[in-house]
């Protein structure tokens, strides 16, 4: 899903991700909902459709919060096993 987080104001482009204690970095390397362009997406399962309705399994988003697509995720696509780990070497 791919979701406007309409709720979220940023003034920095530093966090804190809370993992690494007393480190700042940029925003765009850390997962901080705090983001200066408050688009987000989130891998959800889809559980079920009813009237239109989609009820989906571990989404991080308020209710009410704007969904602007959803695309299908596909396994042998979308995974990346080559991927690191950013600075959580």
């Amino acid at each position: 899903l791919i979701y406007y987080m309409h709720k979220v104001s940023r003034t920095s482009l530093l966090a804190h991700p809370p993992l690494l204690k007393n480190i700042e970095v940029g925003v765009f390397a850390s997962r901080s909902p705090f983001r200066p362009n408050h688009i987000a997406i989130s891998i959800v399962r889809l559980k079920g459709i009813e009237n239109n309705i989609l009820f989906t399994s571990n989404i991080d988003a308020l209710d009410m919060t704007p969904l602007l697509d959803i695309k299908p995720y596909f396994k042998s696509l979308d995974i990346k096993f080559d991927a690191n780990n950013g600075y959580l070497v």
